[in-house]
């Protein structure tokens, strides 16, 4: 498991080349993409989890878009590890009409890690808090061993090896924080969250219960309340009751970003086709370059 994780870290600067050999006047679906690299890549599924811009793989591999800022509820399940209990919670951030995860806090047991990216491109330093303890020692995180490297292209990967080929990885590219997380019904069969509900594949409220129809909804929903106890260091803004901070007139802004744009649909699509083969990831993918006008984003998958 941990070689295909670190296979999975493809150099963004070789993308970043095969991606220039494109024209900007290719047009979307012009690439025979099988010709070029005989199928895609390897890994056809992401794993559940979030990254990008706030692009959710819920446990059903079902795909979403949270558009917004604030803390959410990623993942709770408090049965974990014969009900040690584990939270996972992320912080997005508001960028024009997207956003994307800048941190996420990890809390199991009595222990707490919190890693957040950076988007100074000077920054090569890792930024992450383990038991509020800056930079403290990470071989080990509430009993689980952990690994975490470091590339010289903003690139980052902290694994935490929960035991029979399971793991929760965290990826850092940049300032973009994604969460993955790997594992059977044995480890994860009782969580609820952004992913939804682990047994049914369902994407429930609060209550366990009611069905969530619109899963662009489904963050507004899991918004960490007070009496969840906030395990991020320091308190951002919004808080509940304050609501998410949500983008105003997102389409519009949206149309006008991509007139604007130096990136083709083609160059974004061939970029993405490198490093992923499964379609609605690569759409993520392919959304997440147009946004951020950069084509080494892909290393943030």
């Amino acid at each position: 498991m941990k070689l295909q994780l670190i296979l999975a870290l493809l150099s963004t600067t070789v993308l970043s080349a095969l991606a220039s050999d494109v024209s900007n006047n290719n047009k979307e679906g012009s690439i025979d993409r099988k010709e070029v690299y005989g199928g895609g890549a390897p890994n056809p599924l992401l794993p559940p989890g979030g990254g990008g811009n706030t692009n959710i793989i819920t446990w059903n591999n079902e795909h979403y878009k949270f558009n917004g800022q604030c803390d959410l509820v990623m993942m709770k399940d408090d049965l974990f590890a014969d009900a040690l209990g584990l939270q996972v919670h992320i912080r997005t951030k508001m960028v024009d009409y997207w956003s994307y995860i800048k941190s996420v806090a990890i809390k199991i047991g009595k222990d707490t890690l919190e890693i957040e990216g950076s988007a100074d491109a000077k920054d090569d330093q890792e930024h992450y808090w383990i038991n509020y303890d800056y930079q403290g020692d990470l071989d080990t995180f509430a009993g689980f061993p952990v690994t975490h490297m470091v590339s010289p292209t903003h690139e980052r990967e902290y694994m935490i090896d929960l035991n029979d080929d399971a793991a929760i990885v965290v990826q850092v590219y940049k300032q973009f924080v994604r969460v993955k997380f790997i594992g059977d019904e044995a480890v994860f069969g009782s969580s609820v969250g952004l992913l939804g509900n682990y047994k049914t594949g369902k994407a429930l409220a609060r209550d366990g219960a009611t069905s969530v129809d619109d899963l662009t909804t489904l963050g507004d929903e899991w918004q960490v309340l007070p009496y969840e106890r906030r395990i991020f260091r320091e308190a951002s803004r919004p808080q509940f009751p304050e609501l998410c901070i949500k983008p105003k007139d997102p389409r519009g802004q949206r149309r006008l970003h991509l007139a604007k744009s130096a990136i083709s649909y083609a160059q974004a699509e061939l970029a993405c086709f490198t490093v992923m083969s499964d379609p609605l990831s690569i759409k993520d993918c392919v959304n997440d370059i147009l946004a951020n006008q950069d084509l080494d984003i892909v290393g943030a998958y």
